[in-house]
Protein backbone atom coordinates (compact mmCIF):
# COMPACT_ATOMS: atom_id res chain seq x y z
CA UNK A 1 0.00 0.00 0.00
CA UNK A 2 2.88 2.37 1.04
CA UNK A 3 4.53 1.78 -2.29
CA UNK A 4 1.07 3.09 -3.97
CA UNK A 5 1.30 6.04 -2.14
CA UNK A 6 5.26 6.72 -2.74
CA UNK A 7 3.85 6.02 -7.07
CA UNK A 8 1.07 8.57 -6.36
CA UNK A 9 3.37 11.08 -5.18
CA UNK A 10 5.78 10.49 -7.80
CA UNK A 11 3.23 10.81 -10.35
CA UNK A 12 2.61 14.25 -9.21
CA UNK A 13 6.12 15.83 -8.46
CA UNK A 14 6.53 14.55 -12.72
CA UNK A 15 3.78 16.27 -13.31
CA UNK A 16 4.91 19.27 -11.42
CA UNK A 17 8.13 18.86 -13.17
CA UNK A 18 7.01 18.51 -16.52
CA UNK A 19 5.01 22.41 -16.03
CA UNK A 20 8.05 23.60 -14.84
CA UNK A 21 9.72 22.37 -18.04
CA UNK A 22 7.13 23.26 -20.52
CA UNK A 23 6.98 26.98 -19.02
CA UNK A 24 10.80 27.28 -19.00
CA UNK A 25 10.88 26.22 -22.75
CA UNK A 26 7.32 28.54 -23.76
CA UNK A 27 9.59 31.29 -22.30
CA UNK A 28 12.76 30.56 -23.62
CA UNK A 29 11.18 30.73 -27.26
CA UNK A 30 7.96 32.74 -27.14
CA UNK A 31 9.56 35.60 -28.88
CA UNK A 32 11.60 33.83 -32.05
CA UNK A 33 10.96 34.15 -35.43
CA UNK A 34 9.44 30.71 -35.56
CA UNK A 35 7.25 31.19 -33.00
CA UNK A 36 6.00 34.63 -34.74
CA UNK A 37 5.75 33.05 -37.78
CA UNK A 38 3.44 29.91 -37.06
CA UNK A 39 1.37 32.61 -34.78
CA UNK A 40 1.68 30.97 -31.65
CA UNK A 41 0.22 32.16 -28.40
CA UNK A 42 0.59 30.57 -25.12
CA UNK A 43 -2.11 31.18 -21.98
CA UNK A 44 -1.49 31.70 -18.07
CA UNK A 45 -1.10 27.78 -17.96
CA UNK A 46 1.13 27.40 -20.70
CA UNK A 47 -0.97 26.21 -22.91
CA UNK A 48 0.45 26.66 -26.83
CA UNK A 49 -2.41 27.83 -29.21
CA UNK A 50 -2.99 28.95 -32.84
CA UNK A 51 -5.43 29.47 -35.35
CA UNK A 52 -4.76 28.16 -38.88
CA UNK A 53 -6.69 30.23 -41.54
CA UNK A 54 -7.49 28.34 -45.06
CA UNK A 55 -5.91 30.09 -48.18
CA UNK A 56 -7.67 32.37 -49.83
CA UNK A 57 -8.28 29.50 -53.22
CA UNK A 58 -9.30 26.83 -50.22
CA UNK A 59 -12.42 28.81 -49.24
CA UNK A 60 -15.15 27.25 -51.07
CA UNK A 61 -13.82 23.87 -50.52
CA UNK A 62 -15.31 20.54 -48.97
CA UNK A 63 -15.38 20.49 -45.59
CA UNK A 64 -13.51 17.11 -45.51
CA UNK A 65 -11.18 18.59 -48.31
CA UNK A 66 -10.66 21.96 -45.87
CA UNK A 67 -10.10 19.72 -43.28
CA UNK A 68 -7.49 17.77 -45.22
CA UNK A 69 -5.72 21.22 -46.36
CA UNK A 70 -5.47 22.59 -42.50
CA UNK A 71 -3.75 19.21 -41.36
CA UNK A 72 -1.29 19.13 -44.24
CA UNK A 73 -0.79 23.08 -43.14
CA UNK A 74 -0.45 22.31 -39.44
CA UNK A 75 2.42 19.90 -40.16
CA UNK A 76 5.38 22.44 -39.92
CA UNK A 77 3.77 23.80 -36.86
CA UNK A 78 3.96 20.49 -35.37
CA UNK A 79 7.25 19.81 -36.47
CA UNK A 80 8.73 23.56 -34.84
CA UNK A 81 6.76 22.13 -31.66
CA UNK A 82 8.91 18.82 -31.81
CA UNK A 83 12.20 20.79 -32.86
CA UNK A 84 11.90 22.77 -29.64
CA UNK A 85 11.59 19.18 -27.06
CA UNK A 86 7.53 19.29 -26.60
CA UNK A 87 6.41 16.46 -28.85
CA UNK A 88 7.10 13.98 -25.63
CA UNK A 89 5.30 15.97 -23.26
CA UNK A 90 2.23 18.02 -25.26
CA UNK A 91 -0.96 16.00 -26.98
CA UNK A 92 -2.40 18.57 -29.43
CA UNK A 93 -5.92 19.22 -29.86
CA UNK A 94 -7.80 21.09 -33.09
CA UNK A 95 -11.28 21.98 -33.78
CA UNK A 96 -13.12 24.21 -36.21
CA UNK A 97 -13.72 27.60 -34.93
CA UNK A 98 -17.85 28.05 -35.74
CA UNK A 99 -19.42 30.22 -38.41
CA UNK A 100 -15.36 30.54 -40.17
CA UNK A 101 -13.20 28.19 -41.76
CA UNK A 102 -10.09 28.53 -39.15
CA UNK A 103 -8.90 26.03 -37.32
CA UNK A 104 -7.98 26.27 -33.61
CA UNK A 105 -5.45 24.17 -32.65
CA UNK A 106 -4.08 23.63 -28.68
CA UNK A 107 -0.97 22.02 -27.50
CA UNK A 108 -1.95 20.91 -23.94
CA UNK A 109 0.39 19.52 -21.37
CA UNK A 110 -0.22 15.77 -20.83
CA UNK A 111 -0.93 15.17 -16.82
CA UNK A 112 -0.62 11.85 -14.93
CA UNK A 113 -1.78 13.00 -11.77
CA UNK A 114 -2.98 16.75 -11.69
CA UNK A 115 -6.52 16.41 -12.97
CA UNK A 116 -9.71 18.58 -11.33
CA UNK A 117 -10.96 15.80 -9.99
CA UNK A 118 -7.94 15.00 -7.69
CA UNK A 119 -7.67 18.50 -7.12
CA UNK A 120 -10.91 18.54 -5.57
CA UNK A 121 -10.86 15.47 -3.25
CA UNK A 122 -6.97 16.66 -2.09
CA UNK A 123 -8.84 20.21 -1.22
CA UNK A 124 -11.79 18.60 0.40
CA UNK A 125 -9.19 16.38 2.47
CA UNK A 126 -6.91 19.37 3.56
CA UNK A 127 -9.72 21.09 4.53
CA UNK A 128 -11.44 18.32 6.44
CA UNK A 129 -8.50 17.68 8.41
CA UNK A 130 -7.60 21.42 9.28
CA UNK A 131 -11.40 21.52 10.74
CA UNK A 132 -10.49 18.42 12.77
CA UNK A 133 -7.79 20.03 13.87
CA UNK A 134 -8.45 22.91 15.29
CA UNK A 135 -9.69 24.80 17.92
CA UNK A 136 -13.21 25.25 16.62
CA UNK A 137 -13.71 20.81 16.24
CA UNK A 138 -12.32 20.97 20.06
CA UNK A 139 -15.34 23.81 20.88
CA UNK A 140 -17.73 21.83 18.69
CA UNK A 141 -16.94 18.24 20.40
CA UNK A 142 -17.41 20.07 24.22
CA UNK A 143 -20.77 21.59 22.81
CA UNK A 144 -22.16 17.93 21.91
CA UNK A 145 -20.80 16.39 25.06
CA UNK A 146 -22.57 18.85 26.92
CA UNK A 147 -25.76 18.37 25.17
CA UNK A 148 -26.01 14.91 25.41
CA UNK A 149 -25.06 15.30 29.00
CA UNK A 150 -28.47 16.76 29.55
CA UNK A 151 -30.12 14.41 28.57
Amino acid sequence: MKLFRFRKLRNFFNDIRTFLYIRGVVRQNRGTADWERFNLRHDYIYRIYTVFNPDPQDKGDDPKMLEIKMGEKMIPCHKYIDSIGLSEYIGVSGEKIPDSDSYLVVYYQLFDYITPWRIFINTVYITLIAIFHSPIWNFLTKAYNWVIGLF
